[in-house]
C-alpha cells in the first residue's frame, strides 16, 4: 500500500484470462492509453480477436455516444454527449488534414459507423484523434460523342460502412459527371457512362472497380442522396423520386427499394434497434425497415410534446427539426435550429430531445447557446 492509502497492484499480478474480461468493458479513449501500460496488455489490445470482442461489447453498452458537427467558416468542430446528458456539450475542434476536400460541407454526406466518422474524403477516428485522408482518383469516363453534351465537372459522394462478414470499414464512392447540354442545362448522368463506382477497403490505401453496375432506372435521374445511414453491412441512401438505393457491402452489390406505402413525404433516414428508419416531414409517422430480405416495413406513429409540436414539428415549421440519431433502446434523437426563447434570456437557444419510442414521449436532454459555438 502506498503512502496515499493506494493499493499498488502490478498488472502481472492479474491472471491472464481476466484481463481481456477487464479491459473489454472499457471505452476506446481508456484502452488507447492504457497500451502503453505493458507490452502484454498493448497486445491484447490490438488483437484482432479483442478488437472484435469490443466492438461487439459496445453495442450492448446503455446509452451511447452522439456527435454534433458545426461548422463557422473554414473551421469544423464536434459536440460529444451522450443520451443522458442533461447539461450542454462542450465542442472541441476537428483535426481536419489539409489536403482534405471541404470546400462545400452542404454537398457531403456526415456518417459514422463503428467508432469512425466519414466528412467527405475524410475518415476521423475521435477516440485516437488521428484521419485518414481517402486517396484521390483521377475521373476517367467514356461519353457519348454523338451527343452535343460537354462535361463540366465532377461530383463525389463517399458513403462509409462496415462489412461484418470480413469484419472491416469499407467506403461506397459514387462520381457522376456533371453534364451541361448545348441548350445549357444541367443533366446528370445520361448514360452508364456517367457515373464511376469504385470501393475503398480501409487498410488498403486503394480504390478498386466495383463489380456491380449503377442501377439503370437511376442513371437519367437528378441522382440527389437527402439522407444515408450504414446498418448490417448495407449502405442505405434515400434519394431523389421515391427511391432507396442499397448497397450490400458483403456481396458489393445494388438494390433498389421503393418506399414503403406513405413515405413518400420524407427527408430523414434514421435507425432504430439496428433496422432502417424513415420519418416523414410532419414528423408524425416513422416507418421501420423489420426485415430487410422480404422489405417487411412497420409504421408507427410519433407523438411529441406540445412546445415541440407547436414550436417545431408543425407542417409549417417542420425544417426546424433534424434528426441526429437513436440509441440502442430505439429513443430518436431530435435537434431544432437555432430559435428565440424568451425563458432563456431573450436568446437564440438549439433543444435536443429524447423521444421514447415505446411509451410514445419526449424529454429534453440539453439546452445549447448557438453564439457559444
Amino acid at each position: 500500500m502506498t503512502k496515499k492509502g493506494r493499493i499498488n497492484l502490478d498488472s502481472s499480478q492479474l491472471p491472464e484470462d481476466i484481463i481481456p474480461q477487464i479491459l473489454k468493458e472499457l471505452p476506446a479513449k481508456s484502452l488507447i492509453r492504457f497500451k502503453c501500460v505493458s507490452r502484454n496488455w498493448c497486445s491484447i489490445i490490438e488483437d484482432p480477436h479483442f478488437v472484435e470482442l469490443h466492438r461487439q461489447r459496445s453495442h450492448h453498452r446503455p446509452g451511447g455516444i452522439y456527435f454534433l458537427l458545426h461548422t463557422k467558416e473554414d473551421e469544423y468542430k464536434i459536440s460529444q454527449f451522450d443520451s443522458k446528458q442533461i447539461s450542454a456539450p462542450t465542442p472541441f475542434k476537428v483535426p481536419i488534414p489539409p489536403n482534405a476536400d471541404l470546400t462545400n460541407p452542404y454537398l457531403f454526406q456526415r456518417q459514422s459507423i463503428e467508432g469512425l466518422i466519414c466528412l467527405h474524403n475524410v475518415i476521423w477516428n475521435p477516440s485516437t484523434g488521428k484521419t485518414l485522408t481517402l486517396p484521390r482518383l483521377e475521373q476517367s469516363f467514356v461519353l457519348d460523342i454523338d451527343k452535343p453534351v460537354y462535361v463540366t465537372g465532377f461530383e463525389n459522394l463517399y458513403f462509409l460502412g462496415f462489412d461484418l462478414s470480413i469484419r472491416k470499414h469499407k467506403v461506397l464512392r459514387i462520381c457522376r459527371a456533371k453534364k451541361l447540354s448545348i441548350h445549357n442545362i444541367y443533366e446528370f448522368g445520361e448514360s452508364s457512362t456517367g457515373f464511376l463506382i469504385k470501393i475503398y477497403t480501409l487498410g488498403t490505401n486503394s480504390w478498386r472497380e466495383a463489380s456491380d453496375s449503377f442501377p439503370k432506372e437511376l442513371l437519367k435521374r437528378n441522382f440527389v442522396v437527402k439522407s444515408s445511414r450504414s446498418i448490417n453491412s448495407v449502405i442505405y441512401c434515400l434519394v431523389e423520386g421515391d427511391f432507396i438505393l442499397a448497397y450490400e457491402l458483403c456481396n458489393e452489390k445494388f438494390q433498389l427499394m421503393p418506399l414503403p406505402y406513405g413515405a413518400s413525404c420524407t427527408n430523414y433516414a434514421s435507425e432504430v434497434k439496428e433496422c432502417l428508419a424513415l420519418i416523414n416531414w410532419e414528423w408524425t409517422k416513422i416507418w421501420i425497415l423489420e426485415d430487410y430480405e422480404s422489405r417487411k416495413w412497420n409504421m408507427v406513429d410519433l407523438i411529441f410534446p406540445i412546445f415541440w409540436s407547436v414550436n417545431y414539428i408543425s407542417t409549417f415549421q417542420s425544417r426546424f427539426v433534424r434528426h441526429i440519431g437513436a440509441n440502442q433502446n430505439g429513443d430518436i434523437l431530435l435537434l431544432s435550429t437555432p430559435q428565440f426563447s424568451m425563458s432563456a434570456g431573450f436568446q437564440y437557444v438549439i433543444s435536443c430531445l429524447c423521444y421514447d419510442m415505446e411509451k410514445k414521449r419526449g424529454e429534453d436532454i440539453f439546452i445549447i447557446n448557438p453564439l457559444a459555438w
